[in-house]
């Protein structure tokens, strides 16, 4: 794995972590539970970065493979917390394409956690990841216009 491509896939995790500090999740279709269990999921989000950032450019392969397979797990935490949530009615669509997105990521994390250094499937996945970004940003997006924000980090 090239140390651009990796500062790269880093980048736009971090991007993912800041896209959803505006979003807020928790149970019952009520925005205060809903916002907090957001913010709970936030945090996960930021163990994901924590990891990923293990992989840096002077990581060995073993040490870039950990990373990632760490942040793949905390990615895959994230989506299912926010799976969980109960948004209230005008959140719900929004909370499907988020946890899409975020399985989407996650599942990313892990392709590229099992890859071979160099490994020509690296450029798809990058391409992937920038999509996936996209997607949680329209999320976001839709969620702040609904009045949604984070509540806490975990």
């Amino acid at each position: 794995m090239t140390a651009r491509r990796l500062a790269i896939l880093i980048s736009c995790l971090v991007a993912c972590a800041v896209v959803l500090a505006g979003c807020g999740g928790g149970g019952g279709g009520d925005k205060d539970a809903y916002e907090a269990g957001l913010g709970r999921m936030q945090g996960q989000l930021a163990d994901a970065k924590d990891a990923s950032r293990k992989a840096g450019p002077t990581a060995t392969a073993a040490q870039r493979k950990d990373a990632l397979s760490k942040a793949h797990v905390s990615l895959a935490a994230a989506a299912r917390t926010a799976a969980k949530l109960d948004p209230p009615d005008d959140a719900k669509n929004e909370n499907r394409q988020l946890v899409a997105a975020l399985r989407d990521y996650a599942d990313l994390f892990g392709k590229l956690a099992q890859l071979g250094e160099n490994d020509p499937a690296e450029a798809e996945l990058y391409s992937e990841a920038g999509q996936i970004v996209d997607r949680l940003d329209r999320a976001n997006r839709a969620l702040k216009k609904a009045g949604y924000s984070a509540k806490g980090s975990g």
